[in-house]
């Protein structure tokens, strides 16, 4: 199986729906799958959410490698003057992660920004991204 962004993709870690009944004997979910791609969706949208994302997590607070990947990539692209928008987040991350290569696509970060219903919400979801990251 490919890497993709779908919220299908199971790595083999707990599932990160957050809205699943939980039963009696399961301990929380210390991932959120919902909640990382509100994460990179809001940053592919706004400066100010990459801002305020960078100041709480970084790439390894992130459960799933491929929004590790575009995360890192969104910030590298940030920090070095570039826009971090579905086309220059695509085009940076196929050439320094090969392997996503068609499989995270511009169509699929594009729909990480459909997701996003507020990016002024980033402090705290960063917050609750790196509440997960520290109890994994």
């Amino acid at each position: 199986m490919t890497a993709t962004l779908s919220p299908e993709r199971n790595h083999g870690h707990v599932s990160g729906h957050s809205d699943e009944p939980r039963r009696p004997h399961q301990r929380p979910s210390l991932v959120n799958r919902d909640l990382e791609r509100t994460i990179l969706g809001a940053c592919l949208l706004s400066a100010d959410a990459i801002e305020d994302a960078t100041a709480v997590i970084d790439g390894l607070d992130f459960a799933f490698p491929e929004h590790s990947a575009v995360f890192n990539t969104i910030v590298v692209l940030y920090q070095t003057g570039h826009i971090a928008d579905p086309l220059t987040v695509e085009s940076a991350l196929h050439a320094d992660h090969p392997q996503y290569a068609g499989t995270i696509t511009r169509a699929s970060l594009m729909q990480l920004t459909a997701e996003v219903h507020a990016s002024a919400n980033m402090p705290a979801y960063a917050l609750q991204l790196a509440d997960l990251a520290d109890r994994r």
